[in-house]
């Protein structure tokens, strides 16, 4: 009987076998006459719970014979093992929804009509990514927002001649020059930032100045002005044969002279064009009947002596001239 009992306890502990409480409600007086004991085998599950005036709400918990068991009900009798009734007893099938609670489910259990945006967060629907390589992105599934951490990763600053970059609170820090250094002292080592392409100039010696010779030394990278002697150009039209000399440039004047001491011979610098202007020097004419020659229209015009005047040691001047006597 003890057996039985177990039975029917671990039956009625599943909700879906509704029959348990068919007959933990069941009142014999319904189907019995008075004074009759239900026995073994007064009655059989089926012929009395489908009797017409037999309903759930008829029944009472104390309407159930002591002595009822199993074989009454139409179960067949399996001894559970054991005195009392315990958990490895009961299987999966003997539970339904309503023995079930958080603690049972897991993960596997759940699927995703199970969850609701508040589960993983609005703002955590869409991608984190903030298109920053100076922080890391992820998700709170806590909060449902997006968390952008800064790293110190090594990073990009967008400039090719500089080295070593790295990242620094979310931004991509300021990296080393890139040594474009050849280790030769006479070229101007410099990198191209469109490329980072580095380039190696020999380096400007010039001084400008065509009379010297300009030189690097390899040794130290000093530039050097040594004088020579080249022809040059002095900026003057009125010089020819320009040489340097002394680190400057020489030339000598152009001759406009033109043998006429009665004009003042020049040449214009901007054109080296000769000019010979008519003076008022005073001059000789070469004339021992005039005296007090005075240049003028481009000649030597001298007064006339008084006529009689010796000239020429046997001559005589008349009107300016020197003629025999």
């Amino acid at each position: 009987m003890k057996t039985h009992r177990i039975l029917i306890a671990a039956l009625c502990l599943a909700p879906l076998l509704s029959a348990c409480e068919l007959v933990a409600n069941f009142d014999r007086t319904k189907i019995l006459p008075p004074g009759e004991d239900a026995g073994v085998v007064d009655m059989t599950v089926p012929e009395d719970l489908n009797e017409p005036d037999l309903e759930v709400a008829d029944m009472a918990e104390t309407d159930m014979p002591v002595d009822m068991n199993v074989d009454d009900l139409g179960i067949p009798d399996v001894d559970l093992g054991g005195d009392d009734l315990g958990p490895a007893d009961l299987g999966p099938e003997d539970l339904g929804p309503a023995d079930l609670g958080p603690a049972d489910l897991g993960p596997a259990d759940l699927g995703p009509a199970d969850l609701g945006s508040v589960d993983l967060g609005t703002a955590c629907s869409v991608s984190c990514d903030d298109m920053n390589s100076c922080t890391t992105d992820s998700c709170n599934l806590a909060t449902g927002l997006c968390v952008h951490a800064n790293n110190t990763d090594s990073c990009d600053d967008g400039d090719p001649c500089t080295v070593g970059n790295v990242c620094s609170a979310g931004a991509c820090g300021a990296g080393i020059a890139k040594d474009c250094s050849d280790t030769f002292a006479c070229t101007d080592d410099s990198c191209t930032p469109a490329t980072g392409v580095c380039v190696h100039a020999a380096k400007d010696c010039s001084d400008t100045n065509v009379c010297t010779t300009d030189s690097c030394t390899a040794a130290t990278g000093v530039c050097v002005h040594a004088p020579n002697t080249i022809s040059c150009d002095d900026g003057d039209a009125c010089t020819t044969g320009d040489v340097c000399l002394a680190t400057a440039c020489h030339g000598v004047a152009v001759d406009c002279a033109d043998t006429n001491v009665c004009t003042t011979d020049a040449c214009t610098p901007v054109t080296g064009v000769c000019t010979h202007a008519p003076n008022t020097d005073i001059c000789d004419d070469l004339n021992e009947c005039t005296s007090m020659d005075i240049c003028g229209g481009g000649s030597c015009h001298g007064a006339n002596v008084l006529d009689g005047t010796v000239c020429n040691a046997t001559m005589t001047c008349t009107a300016g001239v020197c003629s025999p006597p």
